[in-house]
């Protein structure tokens, strides 16, 4: 499975652990042909020295490394370092998956969120979903990055909210056959 768009692209994987460092480098070039730049960092300082030299169109991080987690680091991009846009895409990767990580990275503004283990199928469609899946970004007070809502699902059948209510006369009560009860045995 190629994914086009990534084709030519600079990306910059930032993972502690040099085995999936390596498993990210080999599904990225397989899934390029090949045809992409590649840099990585073992922890978010690494990463923001990486930066500017190597100006990447996407990120692939881990969430929990030292000294600078990969949280911390996409806080500081989304906030503006140097010369890196602050609309790069950017994949987390959590080691715990846990409803409190995935709120956290959500807030910093995560383009899309994975959760180890990550299989090559995780990994297409964690970059799919953050390269070809883009969404609006918004600027508030507290947030900046891409729209956190959910896209909408059109519900394709009758809009029943605004049909007029069909009113129904109070039940009859149902015999004993029609409602399906058997008499009670009797004990002799």
């Amino acid at each position: 499975m190629t994914i086009s768009r990534l084709e030519s692209a600079k990306i910059l994987v930032v993972e502690g652990d040099q085995r999936m460092r390596s498993f990210m480098r080999a599904v990225l070039s397989v899934s390029t042909d090949g045809n992409m730049e590649y840099a990585e960092a073992s922890n978010g300082e690494e990463a923001l020295k990486v930066l500017n030299a190597f100006k990447p169109d996407m990120i692939i991080s881990a969430m929990g490394m030292n000294p600078v987690s990969g949280l911390d680091l996409l806080q500081t991009l989304r906030q503006g370092f140097e010369d890196i846009s602050p609309f790069i895409p950017f994949l987390l990767i959590s080691e715990t998956g846990d409803a409190i990580s995935k709120v956290k990275a959500r807030d910093a503004g995560v383009t899309a969120f994975l959760e180890k283990p990550v299989s090559v199928t995780d990994l297409h469609q964690g970059i799919s979903d953050a390269i070809l899946n883009t969404r609006p970004f918004i600027r508030s007070r507290d947030y900046f990055g891409p729209n956190r809502r959910s896209r909408e699902n059109h519900y394709s059948g009758d809009d029943r909210r605004n049909l007029l209510p069909v009113f129904v006369s109070p039940p009859i009560p149902l015999s004993e056959e029609e409602a399906g009860h058997r008499p009670a045995a009797r004990a002799s």
